[in-house]
């Protein structure tokens, strides 16, 4: 009865139960816990045989949908829980219960290019290209990451999103929390060890002589146990850092230490759990495990294939089970091979298995052991018996670091520029098997048991090549991408899905612009390369690549933009204080000279079609002015001119005087609106906002024609006209302008990460110099402030993305 009720509830009243928890609790601790409940209760039910195979299937769907939703969406299903209805069901892989049973409503977004039928096994990534990860330490709810900057960022188990930053000062070899409460953090760098609580406050510091490698918590008598090199070991009180007792190793002492005697220093060392052994490794000889209490070796850990005169591999890593029951140390060597020993025995292998293992994990109720290897595959193994249990394989190489969350539910790794949180199946206390006659998954009690070679999962983790710049021309019918290693390629706007590779820069040559037209495309890489193609439909109506048209290498300066003529064959490059233009049917630089009296640096450039009987109006943009011109072709002197047609005050952008930009400048479809955006990075917080000023191009061209009609000197003469913006988005809500969508509806995003749409076709005003009236529900706005009220009162729609950490 209880499973029949259980799964009517998740089959009708669960998106509103979901909302009520998160609009009374504000907490996503409740979600989390509940998944973790419905996992064991599925745990326990499937020792029973039971005809209610399709009520436990559809439990067991939202067991991972709720666990995964509150890991994806994180904390903006709190700011908003209402989405859970009509925003995170088409966000989810096809295949889940989420999806199948209540996304297909009429209010229900629609969304292309989602193509994953189920949850993947890592929960998300948490990207950091400005910094490198260097240590990993998980702890309870929460997990930590040492950067090489010398931050160390503590982020939420379940959301994975950061909380708060730790300024260690120097780069962060090695994390540690105590296992009971994770209430205490420790990190270490070559030149200092220090503590701290885990909500921030900072409690001591200590010099190290040298680098440690390994240090642990002693919970039964508050200290810290380390171990540097040489293999002088100090037991330090937790809260003052005062050495609590003689230290292992100190020449008054009778004890000796791991290096007495030795010149050479410590690769790798581990404390065991109960705090009585220590197990160092050391290049070409074999492992040693020493005791703490009477500073003796009591066994070495030699394999059964070392012989004698026969050099001994060096290790790359040595890890007591933090079971202490269990007695056990795993051994990773340089050549790739894993073995565990008995601790307690001499040192007895039990045994050993090709691994490829550099790095080394075990989970704390030591039954799970996790490696990584130089090609970037992760595999768990069951830590007694060394049976494969489950493998990741991945194309981006070399696992840095890993550890397991203190549930043991997850593991986190380091490779290349990011860290991945990953969630299988055989984490947790729980196997999943696939039975070989097709039936449901079952699930076993533990995977301490050994799981039969043919049952092992494998997943792929595939490389994430990320967006750098992006261009959806409404008339191409694609949506061109430039990638992080070089590619550009052609999208499809309907499905989402990647249509083909057009050319690439190569490899570590991310491409930072794009410009396209009706023929042509071009593109500019970080070392300053240019690449022009010409641009054709294949039978499939699929874009392809022609002929290279043009190519420039090693520009003086990085170009800022690039604009192709909407109809002709050329392309301005812009450097700030200079400009080109190049005429690619003959693959040569035009001369080109600017018409103007000052010296201008100008942040952007773009064409404009006009109505004027003249040729296609040029603007670019420079402070507070943008220059309108007319590009003409002097044949008296053979070359290519900017004649003033008028420069154009813009009003409104008051910000550029406090260290405000000007980024970009864009247009909507039919040219009646003129978007400026400004950026704003702050080095210190590492945050970013944006300004964004609307104007009315339809009222700037009127003004120009105008001028135009009453000057009979045209062009010699330039007109000085004036704008007032009809919209202003201030900082404090915009994060990002995504641009126009249509004619007269802007798209962008707020800080709190939401998407909205506003309707620039309800705003009715008039410009005065310090506010803007708005007929809609009365509501006056100052250009340069601005409320969430106002917005509302204009914006047709907002939605949730899919979440912060996303994959493209």
């Amino acid at each position: 009865m209880m499973t029949i009720l259980l799964d009517k509830f998740l089959r009708t009243n669960v998106l509103s139960w979901i909302e009520f928890i998160l609009k009374r609790k504000r907490d996503l601790y409740y979600l989390s816990n509940a998944a973790k409940n419905l996992r064991k209760y599925l745990d326990k039910r499937a020792m029973c045989p039971s005809s209610l195979d399709q009520q436990y299937h559809n439990i067991r769907m939202w067991q991972m949908d709720i666990l995964r939703i509150t890991s994806k969406f994180g904390e903006n299903l709190v700011t908003d829980p209402a989405c859970i209805y009509f925003i995170v069901p088409p966000l989810c892989p096809s295949q889940t219960a989420i999806r199948q049973q209540f996304a297909n409503g009429p209010t229900t977004l629609r969304l292309g290019g989602l193509t994953n039928a189920s949850w993947d096994d890592y929960v998300c990534y948490i990207d950091y290209r400005q910094s490198r990860a260097l240590s990993l330490a998980g702890g309870d709810g929460i997990f930590a990451i040492g950067m090489k900057s010398g931050d160390v960022n503590i982020h939420h188990q379940t959301t994975c999103q950061q909380i708060r930053s730790l300024s260690h000062g120097e780069p962060v070899k090695i994390l540690r929390f105590d296992e009971t409460t994770s209430q205490h953090i420790a990190s270490s760098s070559y030149r200092s060890l220090k503590m701290w609580l885990t909500d921030g406050e900072y409690l001591w510091a200590v010099k190290n002589a040298s680098p440690l490698v390994t240090m642990d918590f002693s919970e039964k008598d508050g200290t810290l146990l380390t171990v540097d090199i040489h293999g002088k070991l100090n037991v330090r009180d937790i809260k003052t850092g005062m050495v609590a007792s003689p230290s292992f190793g100190d020449e008054p002492t009778n004890k000796q230490s791991p290096g007495h005697g030795s010149k050479q220093i410590i690769l790798d060392a581990d404390i065991s759990p109960d705090g009585e052994l220590l197990a160092v490794g050391y290049r070409g000889r074999p492992p040693e495990i020493w005791s703490i209490e009477q500073g003796v070796v009591i066994g070495t850990c030699h394999m059964t294939r070392d012989k004698p005169d026969v050099p001994i591999m060096s290790i790359s890593g040595v890890l007591f089970s933090p079971n202490p029951v269990l007695e056990l140390l795993a051994v990773a060597y340089q050549d790739g091979e894993l073995a565990i020993f008995e601790q307690w025995t001499g040192g007895q292998e039990i045994k050993a298995v090709a691994a490829d293992a550099l790095t080394l994990a075990a989970s704390a109720d030591g039954c799970t052991l996790a490696t990584g290897d130089g090609n970037g595959t992760i595999r768990l193994w069951d830590f007694q018996t060394l049976t494969l249990l489950y493998c990741i394989r991945s194309s981006e190489y070399e696992v840095r670091r890993l550890a397991f969350s203190l549930d043991g539910c997850r593991l986190y790794d380091i490779k290349d520029t990011k860290t991945k949180v990953w969630e299988p199946a055989v984490l947790g206390g729980t196997t999943w098997t696939i039975d070989r006659d097709g039936e449901e998954p079952t699930v076993s009690e533990s995977i301490v048991a050994p799981i039969p070679e043919p049952s092992i999962v494998e997943a792929k983790d595939a490389r994430v090549v990320d967006i750098t710049c992006i261009i959806a021309p409404s008339s191409a019918g694609a949506i061109f991408v430039g990638k992080y290693d070089g590619s550009v390629f052609a999208y499809d706007p309907t499905t989402g899905n990647a249509v083909s590779e057009l050319y690439s820069h190569g490899r570590y040559m991310f491409v930072r612009l794009l410009s396209w037209n009706d023929r042509l495309i071009a593109s500019a890489d970080a070392s300053g390369n240019l690449l022009f193609y010409a641009l054709t439909k294949s039978a499939s109506q699929e874009w392809v690549t022609g002929e290279k048209v043009f190519e420039a290498s090693g520009a003086e300066s990085h170009s800022h933009h690039l604009l192709l003529h909407p109809t002709k064959p050329w392309l301005l490059v812009s450097q700030g204080v200079s400009t080109k233009i190049f005429d690619l049917t003959n693959s040569a630089e035009l001369p080109f000279h600017a018409n103007f009296n000052d010296h201008r640096t100008y942040q952007s450039w773009f064409w404009l079609k006009r109505d004027l009987g003249q040729e296609t109006m040029l603007m670019g943009v420079c402070g507070h002015e943008a220059d309108i011109c007319l590009l003409d072709f002097s044949y008296e002197t053979g070359t290519h001119q900017l004649l003033p047609c008028a420069v154009l005050r813009l009003h409104g952008l008051e910000v550029l005087s406090y260290g405000w930009i000007i980024e970009r400048i864009m247009t909507d479809r039919g040219e009646i609106y003129l978007a400026v955006e400004l950026g704003l990075n702050n080095a210190v917080s590492r945050s970013r906002s944006s300004f964004v000023a609307i104007y009315s191009l339809k009222s700037i061209r009127r003004d120009i024609a105008e001028k135009m009609e009453t000057s009979k000197s045209f062009p010699a003469e330039t007109h000085k006209l004036t704008a007032w913006p009809i919209f202003v988005l201030p900082h404090t809500i915009i994060r990002n302008l995504f641009g126009f969508h249509g004619s007269d509806t802007i798209l962008f995003l707020e800080h709190n990460l939401w998407v909205r749409l506003i309707n620039l076709a309800k705003i009715k005003g008039r410009q005065e110099e310090t506010t803007i009236s708005f007929t809609e529900d009365g509501v006056a706005y100052y250009p340069l402030l601005g409320d969430h009220e106002t917005l509302e009162s204009l914006a047709d729609r907002h939605f949730f993305p899919p979440g912060i950490h996303r994959e493209h």
